[in-house]
């Protein structure tokens, strides 16, 4: 285990305590000969079980980053029925500003969104193909997340947004750096700043992305990406 801060130490011992009251046999920072023969070559903060339930924990302070293990542990257990991997961001800040009332758009709307920015597009609209284009990006992306980190999602900022997408492999480091110029014209676009929108093949890029991932869940229908 890397060296922790002391809140991230004070966090893997509540989530210990916690995962122990559910009735889980809980191994802080097991030592090889309590990690499974896929987890050999890595040392997670925790492993909680339960009959045939096994939750792999990382514990991360909201802050740092793109560079992570996480990626390795989510491949090392995408193939291990009754195996999951949480990533716990201790971060009290990272309260969602939105309650359980609203729910996120589906792969369907997602897409239908896309075809509408894809229009914009064709029409020469490009703050409107590039807003559309980003809401579908992180529609996508917060869905990503949320499989993996327990702790909300949905008010993280753009850029923090495309790390922590980076570091649970559902981008890569080429997406991240093309990606921060988009991420800057989403921020100044709603608070309304004159900024430049991004040229037609970054739009078109985003979109790109977007059905990647919506692919990767296992959709055959491509989003509309001209």
């Amino acid at each position: 285990m890397a060296t922790r801060s002391s809140r991230e130490l004070t966090k893997i011992k509540e989530l210990a305590a916690e995962y122990r009251k559910l009735g889980f046999d809980v191994h802080i920072q097991p030592t090889r000969s309590k990690r499974p023969s896929f987890l050999q070559e890595l040392q997670p903060d925790m492993i909680a079980s339960r009959g045939d339930e096994n939750i792999v924990v990382e514990v991360k302070s909201g802050s740092g980053g793109i560079e992570s293990p996480y990626q390795q542990f989510v491949s090392a257990l995408q193939n291990q029925p009754g195996w999951r991997f949480e990533l716990v961001l201790t971060n009290s800040r990272e309260v969602a500003k939105y309650g359980s009332e609203y729910e996120l758009l589906d792969g369907d709307e997602i897409r239908s969104m896309a075809i509408e920015s894809h229009k914009s597009l064709r029409r020469g609209e490009r703050r409107i193909a590039a807003l559309l284009a980003w809401i579908c990006l992180e529609g996508v992306l917060v869905e990503g997340l949320r499989k993996y980190i327990a702790t909300p999602v949905l008010n993280r900022s753009p850029k923090r947004l495309i790390k922590e997408a980076v570091s649970m492999g559902l981008l890569n480091q080429g997406d991240y750096r093309n990606l921060e110029h988009f991420a800057e014209f989403r921020n100044g676009f709603v608070h309304a700043m004159r900024v430049e929108p991004p040229q037609a093949e970054d739009i078109q890029y985003v979109l790109q992305i977007v059905n990647k991932i919506l692919n990767r869940k296992g959709d055959d229908r491509p989003a509309d990406t001209g």
